[in-house]
C-alpha cells in the first residue's frame, strides 16, 4: 500500500480548534458546532450582553459555560463557589475564559464590569480574575478563586490572544476615562502583576450624564494575533484598529475612524468580528430608535490607513431589529445576534469582500419556544485562533508506481515556514524544498532520513522521519477462484506493476513467467507468485484456484422499498449471470444489478459456471405504500405574532424546512413565528422509510418591538456587585414592578425607573431562595406583561 506517515508537533504548537464549539448566550439558546451545526435547547444561562465557555479542544465537549457573574458545568448545574464572579449581564464583554498554560484542567474565568463603573449601584466595572479546577466536584469542576480585582474602573472591552510562543497569553482591557491598554502577559505562574501599558487612541470616558456607555463596544484580536479593533458605542462612536505585537503585548499603529456624523442619540458601534484570514474586519451599529441598524465591511489588505477607511462597504441594514454582537465560529463562518429574536444573521464567506461574504439575514435558528431560546445583544466571547489544518505532504517515486507521504490533523496557530530536507544529496539543489506539499525524485532505492524543519511564531524545530522506499512495494491477485473442471481462469495482478515474475508450481499454468497466465487446473491447486522490480523491490502472492463439479447459487434476501425507489440484488457462486422476468433491472448480464420496481416484484437469475450444471435463485422486492401529508391552508400573521399550522398526515415522523420560525419542526403541527414570508416544507415518513411531502406559506407583515431583560439572581450584601435586582429597559414609556415571596405575598413594588429592590421588606433582610417577578410595561396604547422567577443569594 502508498507509504503513509504522521507528523506529530510539539505540544506548544499543536492546538485544537474545538474551544468554541459550544455557545450558550441570551435567554437560554444555545448553539453545538459538533458535527455540523445545532441548537441547544438545555442550557440556564439568561443575560443580556457578554458570556463566554470552553469546550474540550480535542473532542469538542463541553466543559463549562459562564457569564460575568455565575458559571455553570456541563451538566447545566452552577459549580461550587461560582456565584458572583465580579461581572455584569449587561456588560460588553463580561467574561472570557483563557486556560492556564500548561494545564489541561484549570481555566481562568476573567470578567469586566459594566459603564467603566460610573452606575456603581449596579456594577463596580473593574477588571477580575476567577479561576475553575476541573479535577473538583467530580471532574464537573469548582471555582477555587473569585472576584479577584486586577483593574478598576475598565471599559467593557476584554480580549485575548496565544503568546507567539504558542503557550501563554496575553490578556488585553481598556482603562476607562482614559487612553490606555493594559496586557496582561498570562503564563503557567499566573497573571503578570506588571502591565504592558499602551497610550494610543481615543479617550474612553464619560461625556454624557454619568451613564458610561462610553464603555460598551466589543474589542478582540484578530485571529493571526497581529491587530487589534475596537467598536466604540454612543457619545464617542470610533472604530479603532490597531498593530498588536504577540511578543511583546505593545499596541501601536492606530487607525481611526471618526465618520460616523450621521448618528446621535442612543445610536453607536458594538460589535466586531475578524474574517478567519485575517484580511476583513466586520462592525456592526446599533440603532437607537432614529437611525437603522447596520453591518459595514472593511479590507484589512487595502495598504495605508486611508485606504483601509476608505475601504469601507455597507453589508446590511435594518429598521426593525436590532443588532448586537458578531463572532467568528468554529465552522468560519461569522454569526451576529439579533435582540429578542430567535434568529442569528450569518456571513458565510466572511474572508470574501462586500456582496461576495454572503450575508444572510435571520440565517439560522436557535430554537424558540415560549420567549425562551432567543438571542439578546451579546455573542460568546472566546480566544479566536482560526487556522485551517495544515497538511505536509511528500509526492515521491517508490517500488512500482508514485505515492505520497501525508502530515494530517494538525492545526498551528500562526503562519508557518518551512523547509525539507530529503536526506538525498546526490539529488543536488533538489534535495530541499520550502514547499508544504513538495515532490522529490529519490536516486536510489532505499531508506532515507526526511528532516522538516518548522517555523511558527517565535518558535522553531525540526523533526525527522524515516522513509523506506521498498515498503511501498505490493502485488495483489485478488480473491481466491473457483472453476468447474476442464474450464480455466486468468489470474491478473491489480497494481499492474513489476518487471520479474515467477509462479509456483507451474502446473497448470499457461505460463510460469507471466504477469497474468491462465490457471485451468486439474485440482484445486495453491499457487504462489513472486515479483521482483529491481534492487530492494520483491513481494509475494499466494492464490488458490478451486476446482468444483457444480453450481451453488446465492441471492440476497428478499426486501421492501418505497414506492420509486431502487434497490440493488445480488447473486454470487458462478462466473455467468442471467437475470429475467422483468425489465426494470439496470442490466440482465451482471451479479448485481440495479433494480427500479414499479409494483412488488419477483427476480430470477440463471447462475452458471463453465463446464458446471446451472442453478437458478429468486429474490422478491414489495413496493410499501407513501404516506399521507396536507400542509394545511397558507395564512398571514404580524410580524411578532405567531400562528399553528394545521397540518394532517398518517405518517410517524416530521421535519419542516427551513426550521427558522418554528417552535419544533419535528412535529406535525409547530407553532409558527417568521419574521419574512416564508414557504414552510413539510416531509412525512411513514416508519419504514418512505417519504411524502407538502407546502404550506406563512405571509409576515413588518413590526418591532421594544424589549425588557430581567437578570435572573442577585445578591445584596452591600459588596456593591448586583447588589440590586432591577429590569433592562430597552424602548418602553413606563413599566410597573411587583415582587413576591413564593408563597405569593407582595413584598416590593414600584413604578418608578431603576429603582430596584434591595432584598429587603420593612427594612429587613429576606431569606435566601427563589422569588416571583410581574411585570407590566407599556409603549403608547400596548401593554406588554412579563413574568418569571429569580433567586436571592446571600
Amino acid at each position: 500500500m502508498p507509504f503513509l506517515f504522521l507528523l506529530y508537533l510539539f505540544p506548544c504548537l499543536s492546538y485544537g480548534q474545538k474551544q468554541a464549539n459550544h455557545w450558550y448566550f441570551g435567554n437560554k439558546a444555545g448553539l453545538n458546532f459538533n458535527g455540523g451545526l445545532s441548537a441547544i435547547g438545555n442550557g440556564q444561562l439568561n443575560t443580556q450582553e457578554g458570556c463566554s465557555g470552553y469546550s474540550d479542544p480535542n473532542t469538542g465537549q463541553l466543559l463549562f459555560y459562564c457569564t460575568g457573574d455565575t458559571v455553570w458545568n456541563k451538566n447545566n448545574v452552577m459549580m461550587p463557589n461560582g456565584f458572583g464572579l465580579g461581572g455584569h449581564y449587561s456588560s460588553t464583554q463580561s467574561a472570557l475564559v483563557v486556560p492556564k498554560p500548561g494545564s489541561t484542567s484549570q481555566f481562568y474565568i476573567f470578567t469586566v464590569g459594566s459603564w467603566g463603573g460610573m452606575q456603581s449601584a449596579l456594577s463596580t466595572g473593574s477588571f477580575n480574575l476567577n479561576l475553575v479546577d476541573m479535577t473538583l466536584n467530580g471532574g464537573l469542576g469548582e471555582v477555587t478563586v473569585k472576584n479577584q480585582v486586577v483593574l478598576s474602573s475598565v471599559c467593557e472591552k476584554l480580549t485575548a490572544t496565544l503568546d507567539c510562543n504558542g503557550v501563554d497569553y496575553w490578556v488585553v482591557v481598556h482603562k476607562f476615562n482614559s487612553d490606555k491598554f493594559y496586557s496582561y502577559l498570562l503564563t503557567a505562574a499566573g497573571l503578570s502583576a506588571v502591565p504592558v501599558i499602551s497610550t494610543i487612541g481615543i479617550m474612553h470616558s464619560d461625556t454624557l450624564a454619568g451613564n458610561g456607555f462610553e464603555a460598551i463596544g466589543y474589542m478582540k484580536i484578530s485571529p493571526d494575533g497581529k491587530k487589534l479593533a475596537l467598536a466604540c458605542y454612543s457619545n464617542v462612536r470610533t472604530v479603532e484598529l490597531f498593530d498588536f505585537n504577540n511578543t511583546t503585548g505593545i499596541i501601536n499603529n492606530e487607525i481611526l475612524d471618526t465618520s460616523w456624523n450621521n448618528y446621535s442619540g442612543f445610536a453607536g458601534l458594538y460589535g466586531l468580528a475578524f474574517s478567519p484570514d485575517n484580511s476583513k474586519l466586520y462592525i456592526s451599529a446599533i440603532d437607537g430608535g432614529i437611525y437603522p441598524n447596520e453591518i459595514f465591511q472593511y479590507d484589512l489588505n487595502a495598504g495605508t490607513g486611508a485606504a483601509i477607511l476608505a475601504s469601507r462597504l455597507p453589508i446590511a441594514s435594518s429598521a426593525n431589529q436590532y443588532y448586537g454582537a458578531l463572532q467568528l465560529a468554529p465552522n468560519g463562518k461569522i454569526y451576529m445576534a439579533k435582540a429578542g429574536t430567535g434568529y442569528l444573521d450569518v456571513i458565510s464567506n466572511p474572508n470574501s469582500a462586500g456582496a461576495g461574504c454572503g450575508y444572510i439575514a435571520s440565517g439560522l435558528q436557535m430554537g424558540n419556544s415560549q420567549g425562551q431560546h432567543t438571542s439578546t445583544f451579546g455573542l460568546p466571547n472566546f480566544v479566536e485562533i482560526f487556522n485551517t489544518p495544515t497538511a505536509f505532504k511528500l509526492t515521491y517515486d517508490g517500488c512500482g508506481g508514485t505515492y505520497t507521504a501525508t502530515l494530517l490533523d494538525t492545526v498551528i496557530p500562526f503562519p508557518v515556514t518551512v523547509t525539507w530536507d530529503f536526506g538525498d544529496p546526490s539529488s543536488g539543489a533538489n534535495n530541499t524544498s520550502t514547499l508544504f506539499h513538495p515532490t522529490h525524485l529519490f536516486t536510489s532505492t532505499g531508506a532515507y532520513t526526511i528532516s522538516l524543519n518548522i517555523t511558527a511564531g517565535c518558535t522553531n524545530f525540526t523533526y525527522n522521519i524515516t522513509l523506506d522506499l521498498a515498503d511501498s512495494f505490493q502485488v495483489d491477485y485478488g480473491a481466491d477462484k473457483i472453476i468447474c473442471i476442464g474450464d480455466s481462469v486468468l489470474l491478473i495482478n491489480s497494481f499492474q506493476y513489476g518487471t520479474n515474475y515467477q509462479w509456483s508450481p507451474s502446473t497448470g499454468l499457461s505460463c510460469s513467467t507471466c504477469a497474468s497466465p491462465m490457471a485451468n487446473p486439474t485440482v484445486t491447486t495453491t499457487y504462489i507468485v513472486s515479483i521482483d522490480d529491481g534492487p530492494g523491490c520483491h513481494d509475494e502472492d499466494t492464490l488458490v484456484v478451486t476446482i468444483t463439479s457444480g453450481v451453488a447459487a446465492t441471492i440476497s434476501n428478499d426486501t421492501s422499498v418505497c414506492p420509486g425507489s431502487t434497490v440493488q440484488l445480488l447473486a454470487g457462486g458462478g462466473s455467468a449471470y442471467h437475470w429475467f422476468n422483468d425489465a426494470a433491472l439496470s442490466s440482465l448480464v451482471i451479479p448485481n444489478p440495479i433494480a427500479t420496481p414499479v409494483q412488488t416484484s419477483t427476480y430470477s437469475v440463471i447462475v452458471s459456471l463453465p463446464g458446471c450444471m446451472p442453478d437458478t435463485v429468486n429474490v422478491t422486492v414489495t413496493i410499501l405504500p407513501l404516506p399521507t401529508i396536507d400542509a394545511g391552508d397558507d395564512q398571514t400573521i404580524i410580524n411578532g405574532n405567531s400562528i399553528l399550522i394545521d397540518a394532517t398526515s398518517n405518517a410517524v415522523s416530521f421535519l419542516w424546512q427551513p426550521g427558522i420560525g418554528l417552535n419544533d419542526s419535528t412535529i406535525l403541527k409547530p407553532l409558527a413565528s417568521p419574521t419574512i414570508t416564508t414557504t414552510y416544507i413539510i416531509t412525512v415518513d411513514n416508519g419504514v422509510g418512505c417519504l411524502a411531502t407538502d407546502t404550506v406559506v406563512i405571509m409576515v407583515e413588518d413590526g418591532i418591538e421594544p424589549l425588557l431583560f430581567f437578570p435572573n439572581a442577585f445578591s445584596p450584601n452591600g459588596d456593591g456587585i448586583n447588589d440590586l435586582f432591577d429590569y433592562f429597559n430597552f424602548g418602553f414609556e413606563k413599566v410597573w414592578l411587583r415582587i413576591y415571596n413564593r408563597w405569593g405575598n407582595l413584598i416590593y413594588e414600584t413604578d418608578l425607573a431603576h429603582d430596584g429592590w434591595d432584598g429587603t421588606l420593612d427594612d429587613l433582610p429576606c431569606s435566601m431562595g427563589v422569588y416571583v417577578y410581574y411585570a407590566v410595561a407599556t409603549d403608547q396604547e400596548k401593554k406588554y406583561y412579563y413574568k418569571g422567577n429569580f433567586t436571592l443569594i446571600r
